[in-house]
């Protein structure tokens, strides 16, 4: 073979170990990864149609804490435990909005022998499955929260490789199922700007009085129903506002009984009246209360009843 030819040779040679290497940095399991950090961690399409989401405590749990579902656009039901209950469309967002929104970060590991380092066990991790209209349901395995602080340890179940993702949903998955419920007592659209009254009566207030909107040149003012008394009106508007953000802290599974020690009458500008009724509870600090408008029973604290509905005494004095 001439010089020339040998010449030739290694340089062909050599453009061929070079392409190679390119080929090999490129497409490696590392450069792969790193192309792909940054890409949503499960892909739904446009617009998804979420039917459900299954909530589990722990991935090997046998049946989930509670089945968030859709009821309408922005109406969801909880299905768990006992009794199927109203869910909080806002905390259902919340909880859709942060696993559409997972980025795959940096690979944690591919090896199933250190999911337990990861908190991707079956045994410790928390699993939440999306029904997808039209789409097989994708199941998420969430881990221990990463050593940064704002990233958790994710996995697609049926998918051999864990990621850090930014993400808080462990907090989220590990509520109990009253966190999903709809417990605020009144509807949405009685807020302190549209009450006009609330009467309050019962054992445990004494004399019954009502709070009354009434003019007051351009604006308006709180006055006692029937009695000539000066009244605060920042207690006034306190209470007012308090009455209408009333929450519950859980659904009770039976219903209330004997005659109610408070009934707390509110009347809207429209005409539309809500009446709710608190009967003795738990003998835990905590009370029962039905409405004239829902079949459900309230678990409400006591201490946050108090601090709700005030006594006259409290809305008398200087403004």
């Amino acid at each position: 073979m001439s010089f020339k030819a040998r010449l030739a040779a290694v340089f062909g040679a050599l453009a061929v170990l070079a392409a190679a290497f390119v080929l090999g940095s490129v497409f490696s399991p590392q450069r792969l990864e790193e192309r792909r950090s940054g890409a949503p961690l499960i892909s739904l399409g446009p617009s998804p149609q979420i039917s459900s989401v299954d909530v589990y405590t722990r991935a090997a749990d046998a049946a989930p804490l509670l089945s968030l579902q859709r009821k309408g656009a922005n109406l969801w039901e909880a299905a768990g435990g006992p009794a199927t209950y109203p869910a909080s469309a806002d905390r259902v967002a919340a909880l859709l909005q942060g696993l559409i929104g997972l980025r795959r970060g940096k690979l944690a590991s591919s090896d199933p022998a250190k999911m337990a380092d990861l908190g991707l066990e079956p045994e410790t991790a928390h699993q939440v499955v999306l029904h997808v209209e039209g789409k097989p349901e994708i199941a998420l395995l969430i881990g221990k929260r990463a050593p940064s602080g704002d990233e958790e340890y994710v996995k697609v179940k049926g998918e051999p490789s864990a990621f850090l993702t930014r993400s808080s949903l462990g907090v989220l998955l590990s509520q109990e199922r009253s966190y999903w419920y709809e417990l605020h007592v009144l509807p949405d659209d009685v807020q302190a700007a549209t009450v006009m009254s609330i009467n309050v009566s019962g054992s445990s207030v004494g004399a019954p009085f009502t709070l009354l909107r009434v003019p007051a040149g351009q604006s308006f003012e709180w006055q006692i129903q029937g009695k000539k008394v000066s009244v605060n009106q920042m207690a006034a508007t306190a209470m007012v506002d308090r009455v209408t953000r009333l929450e519950g802290i859980d659904f009770a599974q039976e219903p209330a009984s004997g005659s109610p020690s408070l009934q707390i009458t509110v009347v809207a500008l429209n005409g539309d009246r809500y009446i709710l009724r608190v009967n003795q509870g738990p003998k835990d600090g905590k009370v029962f209360l039905t409405t004239s408008w829902s079949p459900w029973t309230y678990v409400v604290d006591s201490f946050t009843l108090s601090r709700t509905v005030f006594p006259l005494s409290d809305l008398l004095g200087v403004q």
